[in-house]
Order: structure tokens, then C-alpha cells, then sequence
């Protein structure tokens, strides 16, 4: 049903509050639409078919996900947080804790399904959330997953599910991991029903284990990638937001702050954010606004941008500083490495892996970029 004009405007911020958000997922009239995507999603849904997403560090995947089983109004949404995930006991608690999310009427049939590891309730005062511990000192088996995928099967005969398992590549991180995989996916391949989607971000490992032959999950999911927003549709979308404080930002200047931020979307809501805050109401926004965002930028992130130079030696700043000025195509050629001043080509390539290990930049493409694309700017501001 088409929405009335003036009860849409309703719930648009008011004229002085800054309506950019980033750094969190957004929903309904905060999501810029993807409807490709949302399509494939909807299809899966239906069909039950699996899905992994592959796409950069806030390109926007988990809002995507989160807007695709909220338009479908009858699943509801079992999202399971892998980021940095530390252990097996690790992971049977962030699938508890989820569980326990979807509806409190299942507690204490989570309990009874839970009880081979020995769950323990707390709760806190001061947010009045509850949180799950494993007794102390008690050691799990992967096989134990088990008992976790039998409860989804009943709980998704009376509430149909959708399962999501983002930054699903950080399984790999743990000690077990072969088996924990070949586990996952023997279970969730008997939960036909059940659409499960993977979330990621680091491409070598969601390749490593959907399109490697010797992975379990080889073949198991409809593989596609989230790029940045069509960028006309994207410009349409900021300026609107702009137009609700009454500023006027032109097509150019929005064009080069996207390309700034790399194309992707939390960094260009953070751009803009901050664009925001240093104008004014009734203003028409330009090059200098742009400038006095990037400096309010780089006062919030001073401390992040000094401690990864507190973590590098002397070659790998000049392979980063490098890469902000020269860029991350040709790595070993003259170009790069008389700008980085380093004779051998297999010292810049060393210098550049640990960036990667320290996660400032990473490889998409065959091309090095940085993480924070506002790190890279201040490097250009700082100078050296």
C-alpha cells in the first residue's frame, strides 16, 4: 500500500538533529534501498536456499540482512555475532544468547536443551540485560553443537526462522575449526527449511569456505557480493536527508566525498554526519564545509590514527604513507617503492602484509586500501 506524503514526512528527523546514522544498522526509512539484493533475499526466504554475502567492513550487510526478514513480516530473525569469536565455549554462547533474544518463552526449553553445558543466568542491574555463562572450568566439544540445531528445528515449527551468522569467517579463528565446520554443516544441511545466511568480510576466507573443493561448506550457499550503492540513487538519498536541516549540497561535492570514503556507505554517512554538525540551517554547503568535516573527523580519531603509527616500524610507515599518496595497485613497481623508499620489492610486500595483520589496510581486487579511508585522509593532511 503506497504511503501517504505527509505521514512519511512525519517521521523524518526533526530540522536540528543530524539525520545520519553510522556505525549501526539502520532500518525502514534510515536504509537506502537495495532492491536487487532485497529481491535475491525475499527469493531465498521461499525457497530456503542459503546465502553468503561477501562485502567490505560497512558496506552495509548486516542492515540488508535485518531489512530483508523485516519486509517479509512472518520469519523472524536469529542473528548470531561471530565477530573476533574466541572459542568454542565462544560460540555456544553467542547462539544461546540469541536464542534467548527471539522470545523469553523459550527459556526454559533453552535451559532443557542447554543443560549438557550447564548454562548459568545472569542479569545486569545497571542495563537490565541478562547474559549466559558456561560453569567454570567446564570443557565443550564441537559435537555439542548438536544440541543447538535441535532446538532451532523446534523453535522454527512454531516460529519460522532465518538464521544469521555474520563475520562468519571469524569461525576460523578458532583452534577447532575444521571440525566445527564439518559439524555446522552436517547439521544445517537437515534444516532444509531453514535459510541460513552468511555474513562476511574478508574475502580470501568466505572464498576458502564456499568455493574451496575441501571445505565442508563447499557449494552450500548462493554466493553474492554487496558493493557500494548505486551512486545516483545514493546522492538522491543524502541530499534528502540534507534538505530536512534546509542545507543545499551539490551533486559534485557529494560525488568527491563518496569517492573519498571509498564508496562505502557507513563512511559516507560518517562524512556526512560530521558535514553536518559544521554548517548550518538554510545553508548551501561547499568545499570549505567539506574541510571543517574532515577536521572534526580527525579530532574524534586522533587516538585511533596515533596508535596504529605507535605499532609500525620505520619501513612499514613508509610502505602506508606510500600507499595514501601513490595507492595500492602496483605495490613493487619504481613508482611505489622510491615513494616508500625501499630498495626491494620483497621488503615492500613484507612491510605492506604486517598493515594487513595490524588490519589498517586490506586486499580487495588485487589492490591495497585502507580500512578507515579518514585515516588515509590525515595521512594526506598530516603531510609525511
Amino acid at each position: 500500500m503506497k504511503k501517504d506524503k505527509k505521514a512519511s514526512n512525519s517521521r523524518l528527523p526533526h530540522a536540528s538533529s543530524n539525520p545520519f546514522i553510522y556505525g549501526k544498522v539502520v532500518r525502514e526509512e534510515e536504509f537506502c534501498p537495495r532492491p536487487q539484493e532485497l529481491k535475491a533475499l525475499k527469493n531465498s526466504i521461499l525457497s530456503g536456499q542459503n546465502m553468503a554475502l561477501l562485502g567490505e567492513r560497512r558496506i552495509g550487510k548486516t542492515s540488508l540482512l535485518k531489512e530483508a526478514v523485516r519486509n517479509t513480516k512472518r520469519h523472524t530473525e536469529l542473528y548470531v555475532d561471530l565477530m573476533q569469536i574466541k572459542s568454542i565455549e565462544d560460540l555456544i554462547k553467542r547462539f544461546f544468547h540469541a536464542i534467548h533474544q527471539i522470545d523469553t518463552g523459550f527459556f526454559d526449553k533453552t535451559l532443557k536443551f542447554f543443560s549438557v553445558f550447564k548454562p548459568v543466568v545472569t542479569f545486569d542491574p545497571a542495563s537490565g540485560k541478562t547474559g549466559f555463562s558456561l560453569s567454570p572450568g567446564q570443557k565443550i566439544a564441537p559435537e555439542s553443537l548438536s544440541a543447538i540445531f535441535k532446538l532451532l528445528k523446534e523453535i522454527h515449527q512454531k516460529k519460522p526462522l532465518v538464521v544469521i551468522l555474520d563475520e562468519f569467517q571469524d569461525i576460523l579463528h578458532l583452534d577447532c575449526s575444521s571440525e566445527c565446520l564439518a559439524i555446522l554443516r552436517s547439521e544445517i544441511q537437515f534444516l532444509e527449511k531453514i535459510p541460513f545466511w552468511y555474513s562476511g568480510s574478508v574475502r580470501e576466507s568466505i572464498h576458502g569456505i564456499f568455493l574451496s573443493p575441501d571445505s565442508p561448506f563447499y557449494k552450500s550457499a548462493q554466493m553474492i557480493e554487496i558493493g557500494p550503492l548505486p551512486e545516483e540513487a545514493f546522492m538522491k538519498f543524502l541530499q534528502a536527508k540534507f534538505e530536512v536541516g534546509g542545507r543545499t549540497v551539490s551533486s559534485s561535492l557529494l560525488k568527491e566525498m563518496i569517492v573519498a570514503s571509498s564508496s562505502v556507505p557507513g563512511d559516507v554517512q560518517e562524512y556526512c554526519s560530521a558535514l553536518w554538525e559544521v554548517s548550518d540551517f538554510n545553508s548551501t554547503l561547499e568545499q570549505s564545509h567539506r574541510e571543517a568535516a574532515l577536521e572534526c573527523i580527525f579530532s574524534r580519531e586522533i587516538k585511533e590514527y596515533e596508535s596504529y603509527l605507535l605499532n609500525l616500524s620505520s619501513m612499514q610507515y613508509r610502505a602506508l604513507y606510500a600507499l595514501a599518496t601513490v595507492g595500492g595497485i602496483a605495490i613493487q613497481s619504481q613508482v611505489f617503492l622510491q615513494k616508500a623508499e625501499i630498495s626491494l620489492p620483497a621488503g615492500c610486500q613484507k612491510a605492506v602484509d604486517r598493515l594487513i595483520e595490524l588490519r589498517i589496510v586490506y586486499r580487495h581486487n588485487k589492490e591495497y586500501k585502507f580500512i578507515n579511508p579518514f585515516f588515509r585522509q590525515w595521512l594526506l593532511h598530516r603531510g609525511y
